[in-house]
């Protein structure tokens, strides 16, 4: 509305004619335009090799890390990978809570099939032992700790990272996707649970992906686990992720017109953000999402949030956003692309905190001076 009135008064002395001349030509001014750049020779190795790779089967992507170098080059970091296992216990023991969330995480992993237990006859073939540390934010909803797997520790100057591709950047930009949840009248958000861990890598790749572990337990010596699915702090993971739902999503273009929609140009990593005209629109568009992320790419998507209690009000408690409660509180805020949406009153806010204000307040004092 304010674009309107802006353009209102500064014709104030225009004849009616030139009106629609004078409003085209303010808003082709203010259209965004995004160049897709160009490719690298090397990303586009990467991009075709993860093509030539990539492969559908047991209602599940399988995907072939996009190596740069030799893999083979690489050498026997288990030294390193043992003492780094030290200092992460060392960590661990200070806290009981942590420790047993770490262990939880990990037995997880077990039960979900994310990763195995290498057997004593196969050890001797492992090519390269991933340190892993904790995480821990206590704000999140959901997982409190996160283990994060260190691909960038080198060992005799070389890392995991080094030799694999990171890919080109397919992440949409932001701003246009705020500007698509900002059009229409009804927001509708949610992301994908372990989007990496959902793909699974190539067989002959996983022996690069092993760490140890042995539950706090200096004592005996430690196990050694294999990955099985993307992992969490691997250059190149960000790239496959997008890509490969990217892909599926342009699959079902004619059968979930909706969710594909989205997916392709309103979803970031695994935050899907849109909007869309009714109730009964984001009602089909939560149904259209749940079925490209479920049966046909063994995703879930969950905590789910919109500024319409009666939208809200058809999705299953249990994949709703955990701070809601439709009868008796207001719509939470929630925070999503860096900023926080507070459903209830539909708005973007951003905060920081006293430390950062301060920081500002020196900053400006000190330009004031000089």
């Amino acid at each position: 509305m304010s674009h309107v009135c802006f353009v209102q008064h500064a014709v104030s002395g225009c004849a009616d004619d030139c009106l629609d001349e004078l409003v085209q030509k303010f808003w082709e001014t203010e259209e965004v335009a995004v160049a897709t750049p160009k490719l690298s020779p090397e990303e586009e190795d990467a991009l075709q090799a993860v093509k030539t790779s990539l492969s559908y089967t047991n209602e599940r992507y399988k995907v072939g890390i996009p190596w740069k170098l030799d893999p083979e080059i690489l050498p026997d970091n288990y030294e390193m990978a043992l003492k780094r296992l030290k200092d992460t216990e060392k960590k661990l023991s200070k806290n009981d809570t942590i420790l047993a969330a770490y262990e939880d995480v990990i037995a997880k992993y077990l039960e979900k099939n994310y990763i195995r237990k290498v057997p004593e006859e196969d050890i001797s073939k492992s090519k390269w032992y991933l340190p892993h540390f904790p995480v821990v934010n206590m704000d999140r909803s959901t997982t409190k700790v996160r283990l994060v797997f260190d691909a960038s520790a080198k060992c005799s100057g070389i890392s995991l990272n080094d030799v694999i591709h990171q890919g080109p950047k397919m992440q949409n930009d932001l701003f246009e996707i705020l500007l698509r949840f900002r059009r229409y009248p009804v927001g509708l958000i949610c992301d994908v649970a372990e989007m990496y861990l959902q793909i699974e890598i190539a067989e002959c790749d996983r022996p690069y992906f092993r760490f140890l572990w042995r539950s706090n337990d200096q004592v005996k010596p430690p196990v050694v686990y294999e990955f099985s699915r993307v992992v969490f702090g691997i250059n190149c993971s960000p790239f496959l992720a997008q890509y490969i739902t990217q892909e599926h999503a342009k699959l079902h273009e004619t059968d979930l017109t909706m969710a594909s929609t989205t997916v392709v140009k309103s979803t970031y990593m695994d935050d899907s953000i849109d909007s869309v005209q009714t109730d009964i629109d984001a009602l089909q568009l939560y149904n259209q999402l749940m079925n490209l992320w479920g049966a046909a790419a063994g995703m879930h998507a969950r905590k789910w949030l919109s500024n319409s209690k009666n939208v809200l009000n058809e999705i299953p408690a249990e994949d709703r956003l955990q701070e809601i409660s439709i009868l008796t509180d207001e719509l939470p805020s929630v925070k999503t692309l860096g900023l926080v949406w507070c459903a209830e009153a539909d708005e973007f806010n951003f905060g920081c905190s006293s430390k950062q204000i301060a920081h500002s307040d020196k900053e400006i004092l000190s330009q004031r001076n000089c």
